[in-house]
């Protein structure tokens, strides 16, 4: 017995290391269960950015999936260095990984003050601008105001976004919530 107890252990232990990350489970954030007036949404846009701003840190894809419609109804073109619209979470997720794994650097910093929110039928559109600055593999720096545009929407008693726009500083004059 005394020689088949280091064995189970070492047999647990190596099949428990062989978990993927699929069988991990992405839990949301207390106020994505919790948020119903405007400032619970301010403060979820704000959580969502942080989350998605990795500073001198690498990427970590999961501290922002749990924002996300994992669907293929979801829609955006929230990436960093790309232009296009893409619908699909598991397409889009594939994409801003790719997209991020270029940054040495990044940090976005939410202006709270020009907030805004709306609300129709069961999603909730937020809009915030926010300064991002960062500096990618080559070198070059990268220091831009722009908008974000996400529709949050309520699934399985959880807000997550299932549309997500970036707009740049001339698309954001023209364009109201």
């Amino acid at each position: 017995m005394n020689r088949i107890l280091p064995i189970l252990v070492c047999l647990i232990l190596f099949i428990s290391s062989g978990l993927t990350r699929a069988d991990e489970v992405v839990r949301p954030t207390a106020i994505q269960s919790s948020a119903d007036s405007d400032w619970d949404f301010k403060q979820l846009t704000i959580e969502f950015l942080r989350a998605r701003s990795p500073g001198n840190r690498k990427f970590n894809l999961q501290a922002i999936e749990r924002y996300y419609w994992n669907s293929n109804e979801f829609a955006g073109n929230g990436l960093p260095l790309q232009n296009s619209s893409l619908i699909g979470w598991e397409k889009y997720r594939d994409e801003l990984s790719k997209d991020m794994s270029a940054f040495l650097q990044l940090t976005l910093l939410p202006n709270s003050a020009d907030f805004k929110v709306q609300r129709r039928d069961a999603t909730v559109s937020t809009r915030i601008s926010f300064r991002e600055v960062g500096k990618l593999l080559d070198g070059s720096r990268v220091d831009q105001t722009s908008d974000i545009q996400l529709e949050w929407r309520k699934v399985d008693d959880h807000w997550v976004i299932g549309r997500e726009r970036i707009l740049t500083p001339n698309e954001a004059e023209i364009t109201s919530l």
